[in-house]
């Protein structure tokens, strides 16, 4: 032990002391093993303190090859945003690069673009959206469908286009572009597509401009000599861009149409230059464009303010990047008394019943002439006969379209992409076989390199899909049936495979697409509400809202929209709203108009129903505030008692939420004396109160006096609202016997005791004082009516004592 390393020695030498020394052998042992221990700790501490150098001299080596800034995290590369199944009507452009519209229009005149961002909330809505109208509109070859990705950072989409707000939706059309900025839903996407592929009508008959007067409320026509317009001059591209920059205008596409007249004689019906010329006409006012220099631009302003100009039918959409509320409809109410007609509108099949029985009465309501009311009955006719064609072309797509399936549509149009090739194989399989498609036959028992030999012919997208349900024999024996035999199993027209697709979108998104008139039918009626308008200074304005997209307004008047259609008037002025109670007819919505006009409509008032309040809650430590709603309000607050009520937000409310606790606090002090005096609660933002119970602040506290209503008080807003300051503020205006019951409620019954038997005392003098009184006012004729003033004094502090003796001898102070 004596002969260890120099090293062992001297640390021991060093830590063990002369006491330790002396203990011998063991306590030797025990400071070896400790000195050992801390030089392993101390090897250990190196060990990580080294490793953590290391590792900060590399990260501040990458950070000074860095230049200063962070390397970025490596992005997952993209996914296809939509299924694979719409490859057959639709390419997804995910990864953001080759779609450039010039590449996109080799495959078709039109091609609609959605520039989405794959983690945006509304991009995933519009996805089933865009799908559904791109798969109704897969039958035509004059237009296609593409999504880009223009959010991933390394696609050239997003380099090329700067997108604040996803999605966006864009129709290119040669070198015009159009941005969508209607509502978010199939129908409306799907009719404004419809307008852009055949954005001017060419009439050539009578007929045909009559048809197109009737359709649209606001008609504009013009006349290009035929040479002209078939030459495409200069004058007829700006006509048709004019009309696609009409169709970007949601409130403009719902009643303006185009059409061009290139017939001289059909021409001069209208008008009788013979230059080019452009009107806009409605039933019963007709406008000239009387500018030389016809741009695009000057026609579309000019068809804009003289289509302002109309009292008609305003529609109003919620804007595409919000979900219900509109700024457009806030602006129209704003500016005076407004008819807001909530109705089903059926955008893929227009001209509706409810809708056109709205128009004329409309017409009729703004008819200041007496010379309008042929006009009047001429365009009422016409817009009835819209409707009976709506449901007639309804029923027969509904019977025309059940023997029509989605997969005879894809046959059809790939047998029609391989016509050329499939014609002569199927003359070789027919004069081989001998046989007639039009039965069962097929080409089945043909030699199998005929089948090799032309199998690549189905080599396109549409045939690729289809045999993946049908064998290439099967095919093949279909497209020679169409081809050769005529079959009219498969021989259907390509407008009516665009129209059945348009049925079933319509079918899927409507509860009822007929909407036929109800069994009773009120005629157009001169004398019911025409020229109703023209002497009264508040005449209405009025809007209609689809009520499948814009029933916010009805949620807020706590009047959900159930399928039926529904009628209100709006009337700044008054702040007042009015709900038609009867259901919707001609007859009634007249009625409902006059009644307006004659003050006789009782206005509509949100009134929440309080909850009833449960029997388990009586317990006398818990404060339970009943509510109070719209309609009852008056009653509860013309009560005997004093009332109290508290002015609160709502549960969303934070001011309110912050010191209902003080009110609760207060409405507990004051629990004894629910004979005197009552608290409520009511919440301003579920119910209608009267313009002078409508607080500029929120919350407040109004105290109402019994039997003096009229002289309610509000709690002061710039008092703070605490527990004392609401006590005093609530006790200075409460009745006499609440406070007298407040103050004996402080007092014990030793005090209460005491204050008796005084109060006694006190009515004994008293009595004494009236009785001497008497005395002396029958022994002195000269002052006696001196002495009766002083009786008459001394009576009343005498009743004075006798009801605060009665009050001290109620059970709850005995």
């Amino acid at each position: 032990m004596l002969e260890q390393p120099l090293s062992s020695a001297q640390c021991i030498s060093d830590l063990v002391t002369e006491e330790s020394i002396d203990e011998g052998l063991e306590s030797d042992k025990w400071t070896e093993m400790f000195c050992q221990k801390f030089i392993g700790n101390l090897s250990m501490r190196s060990l990580i303190a080294s490793f953590v150098l290391s590792v900060l001299l590399l990260n501040f080596d990458a950070f000074c090859n860095s230049n200063g800034q962070l390397s970025p995290q490596e992005l997952a590369p993209p996914r296809p945003f939509f299924p694979s199944s719409s490859k057959k009507y639709l390419v997804d452009y995910y990864t953001g690069n080759d779609a450039e519209p010039r590449n996109l229009l080799y495959n078709s005149e039109i091609v609609i673009v959605m520039y989405y961002a794959p983690w945006s909330r509304r991009c995933t809505r519009a996805r089933v959206i865009f799908e559904n109208v791109a798969r109704s509109l897969n039958a035509s070859s004059d237009i296609s469908f593409a999504a880009v990705n223009c959010f991933f950072p390394h696609g050239d989409c997003r380099k090329s286009h700067k997108t604040y707000t996803y999605p966006v939706i864009v129709a290119y059309i040669g070198k015009q572009s159009l941005m969508y900025t209607g509502l978010l839903a199939s129908d409306y996407i799907y009719r404004w597509i419809s307008r852009l592929r055949n954005p001017v009508r060419r009439l050539i008959t009578p007929f045909a401009l009559n048809s197109f007067l009737d359709e649209f409320d606001d008609a504009v026509i013009a006349f290009f000599h035929a040479e002209i317009a078939f030459a495409i001059s200069y004058e007829f591209q700006q006509y048709i861009k004019a009309a696609l920059i009409v169709f970007q205008h949601q409130d403009l596409l719902d009643n303006v149409g185009f059409a061009v007249v290139t017939n001289s004689s059909l021409a001069m019906d209208l008008n009788s230059s013979p230059k080019t010329w452009i009107q806009l006409r409605s039933w019963n006012r007709t406008f000239n464009y009387n500018r030389s220099n016809m741009t695009a631009y000057k026609i579309f302003e000019w068809v804009k303010k003289q289509a302002l100009k109309s009292n008609g039918l305003q529609w109003i959409n919620p804007e595409m990047n919000g979900i219900a509320k509109s700024e457009e409809l806030l602006s129209v109410l704003q500016h005076g008394a407004t008819v807001v007609v909530f109705v089903d509108r059926q955008v893929l099949y227009p001209h509706s019943w409810t809708v056109s029985v709205v128009k004329q009465t409309i017409m009729e309501y703004y008819a200041c002439g007496a010379d309008l009311t042929n006009q009047m009955k001429s365009r009422s006719d016409k817009l009835d006969a819209l409707v009976n064609e709506r449901n007639q072309i309804i029923t027969v797509n509904s019977h025309k379209c059940q023997k029509t399936g989605a997969h005879i549509m894809e046959i059809r149009k790939c047998c029609m992409i391989e016509k050329n090739f499939l014609v002569s194989r199927c003359l070789q399989c027919q004069s081989k076989k001998g046989m007639d498609f039009s039965e069962s036959g097929n080409c089945s028992q043909l030699p199998l390199f005929f089948y090799n030999t032309y199998s690549s012919l189905f080599h396109n997208v549409p045939c690729l899909s289809i045999l993946s349900i049908l064998s290439e024999e099967q095919l093949l024996s279909d497209c020679c049936a169409l081809l050769i035999s005529k079959n009219h199993r498969l021989d259907i027209s390509h407008n009516t495979f665009e129209q059945c697709a348009k049925y079933r979108l319509a079918r899927n998104l409507y509860h009822n697409i007929s909407g036929s008139a109800p069994s009773t039918c009120y005629p157009f009626d001169a004398t019911s509400v025409t020229g109703l308008s023209c002497d009264k200074n508040n005449s209405l304005r009025f809007i209609g809202v689809d009520s499948r997209y814009g029933d916010y307004m009805l949620k807020r008047l706590r009047r959900p929209y159930n399928g039926r259609t529904v009628v209100l008037i709006v009337d700044p002025s008054t702040e007042r709203t009015f709900f038609m109670q009867s259901e919707f007819s001609r007859h009634a919505f007249r009625n409902f108009l006059r009644a307006f006009h004659s003050d006789s409509l009782v206005p509509h008032v949100i009134s929440k129903v309080p909850q009833k309040e449960s029997g388990n809650l009586t317990h006398d430590n818990l404060s339970v505030l009943p509510s109070t709603s719209a309609n009852s309000f008056g009653t509860d607050v013309n009560s005997s008692e004093d009332i109290v009520v508290f002015f609160s937000g709502g549960n969303w409310h934070g001011p309110s939420a912050a010191i209902i606790h003080v009110y609760h606090s207060v409405a507990h002090y004051f629990h004894p004396f629910l004979k005197f005096i009552k608290f409520y609660i009511i919440d301003v933002s579920l119910n209608d109160l009267p313009s002078q119970f409508q607080m500029d602040t929120l919350p407040a506290v109004l105290f109402f006096p019994a039997e003096r209503k009229s002289s309610s008080s509000r709690f002061p807003a710039l008092v703070p609202l605490t527990v004392p300051n609401l006590i005093a503020f609530i006790v200075t205006r409460c009745q006499r016997e609440l406070r007298w019951q407040l103050a004996l409620f402080s007092c014990s019954l030793l005090c209460i005791k005491k204050n008796s038997i005084r109060l006694q005392k006190i009515a004994i003098i008293i009595r004494n004082d009236i009785t001497l009184l008497r005395l002396l006012a029958s022994s002195s004729y000269e002052h006696s009516h001196l002495f009766l003033h002083l009786i008459q004094r001394r009576s009343e502090q005498l009743r004075s004592t006798r009801r605060l003796l009665k009050t001290m001898s109620m059970p709850k102070f005995s």
